[in-house]
């Protein structure tokens, strides 16, 4: 809502929208994912998952996934307090999911 309301304000104001492909691209393939991640979590919630289960693995897993992203894609540095969080992340979902 708030970036339609950002648009519309900017249209009236004379404002030219401006958009590149890759922004287009990476907006929709950020769309597409948000969307795949609310159709997978009401599946797996409807399916009578425990959301005590469910909910911390969705978040801890999303960061996991995020951070392995940033190190391969990004090329972000692998410091030591980096790879201690990503332990205490895996370990912590290991631990949600044998519990």
């Amino acid at each position: 809502m708030a970036g339609l309301i950002w648009i519309l304000m900017d249209k009236i104001r004379g404002i030219g929208i401006q958009a590149q492909t890759v922004g287009v691209l990476f907006a929709t393939g950020v769309g597409v994912s948000f969307s795949l991640v609310t159709v997978c979590l009401y599946l797996t919630f409807g399916a009578g998952a425990p959301i005590s289960l469910v909910s911390p693995f969705a978040r801890l897993g999303g960061l996991i996934i995020a951070s392995l992203a940033g190190l391969f894609i990004l090329h972000e540095p692998l410091t030591w307090r980096y790879a201690t969080g990503m332990i205490l992340a895996i370990s912590g979902v290991y631990l949600i999911i044998t519990r």
